[in-house]
């Protein structure tokens, strides 16, 4: 089985993160693992993230997605 990493950056997204997770494909033979970079939102982001099974890292620094 092979592995695919998606990253998603994301900064206050509640309202499309949930969908956007939902919309990575499960392609047989591959193991899909989705880590959804926060750049600190003040929102849901977070907590939907990982309610739909993504890898949250947040970071601190400043910068663009």
């Amino acid at each position: 089985m092979k592995n695919v990493s998606v990253v998603i950056p994301t900064l206050n997204e509640e309202a499309s993160i949930g969908k956007v997770l939902n919309e990575v494909p499960k392609i047989d033979g591959y193991r899909i693992k989705i880590f959804v970079v926060d750049g600190l939102s003040k929102d849901r982001t977070v907590d939907i993230s990982k309610k739909n099974g993504a890898h949250v890292i947040i970071e601190k620094r400043r910068g663009k997605g």
